[in-house]
C-alpha cells in the first residue's frame, strides 16, 4: 500500500474492506490498527508517530467503512469464531462501543460464547513450564459468577469438551484461578489445568 501514490491508498483500503469476509477482515483490522497508531489514536496515548499512510480524514472514512462491514458480517457469523477476533473486537469497541455492548449482551446468553471470550482474559506463558495468567479483562462485559456458571453448564452437559483445546484450557485456568490456585508467579500451572480437565471428563463420563 505504501508504494502507491498517496491519493490512491485510501481507495485501495476501502476496496479491501468492501469485499472483506470473516477471514480477510482480520488482517484488514491489523492494517487499520497500525494506521490508527500512526495518528496516536485510542491506546497510543495521543502521540503522533511520524509518517502516515493516509490522511486523518481518509482514516475516518476507512473507520466508518470498516465498522459497517464488520456489522454486516457478524449479523450471520459469530465474531468469537474469528481466529483473530480480539483485534476486530478492539477496533469495534473503540469505534462503536454502544453497538458492541449490545452485541455481547446478546452473545453472552450462550454459555459457549462466554468461555470463548476468555481468550481475551487468559494468557498462556511458556518458559521452564507452561502457565496461564488470568487478568480481569472479562469484567468489561462479564462477571466472575456468570463465567463460572457457563463453565459449570458446559462441564455438566459435556459441551466444553467439543470446543478447541485452548478454550478448554482457558476455562479450567479461569476456574482454578477463582479457587485461588495460582502459583508463586501468580499463574495457573498447565499440569493443574490438565488435571482439572481430566477430573471434569471423568465426572461427566
Amino acid at each position: 500500500i505504501k508504494d502507491l501514490p498517496e491519493g490512491k491508498r485510501c481507495n485501495l483500503i476501502l476496496s479491501f474492506v468492501g469485499k472483506a469476509d470473516s477471514i480477510t477482515i482480520q488482517p484488514i483490522a491489523k492494517i487499520v490498527r497500525k494506521i490508527e497508531l500512526g495518528y496516536g489514536r485510542f491506546s497510543a496515548n495521543g502521540e503522533d508517530n511520524g509518517k502516515k499512510l493516509i490522511t486523518l480524514d481518509e482514516l475516518k472514512i476507512v473507520e466508518r467503512a470498516f465498522t459497517e462491514r464488520v456489522k454486516e458480517l457478524i449479523v450471520s457469523q459469530n465474531l468469537l469464531d474469528f481466529s483473530d477476533w480480539r483485534t476486530v473486537c478492539y477496533l469495534m469497541t473503540c469505534l462503536d462501543s454502544e453497538y458492541m455492548d449490545k452485541y455481547f449482551k446478546q452473545a453472552f446468553i450462550d454459555d459457549t460464547n462466554v468461555v470463548k471470550y476468555l481468550d481475551d482474559t487468559v494468557t498462556m506463558w511458556t518458559g521452564s513450564g507452561v502457565g496461564f495468567e488470568v487478568q480481569d479483562v472479562y469484567k468489561k462485559y462479564l462477571s466472575e459468577e456468570r463465567i463460572l456458571e457457563a463453565i459449570g453448564h458446559l462441564v455438566d452437559n459435556g459441551g466444553l469438551f467439543s470446543l478447541p483445546p485452548r478454550v478448554q484450557d482457558n476455562a479450567a485456568a479461569f476456574y482454578l484461578s477463582s479457587q485461588g490456585k495460582q502459583n508463586y508467579m501468580d499463574q495457573i500451572d498447565k499440569r493443574d489445568v490438565d488435571a482439572q480437565l481430566k477430573l471434569w471428563r471423568e465426572t461427566d463420563a
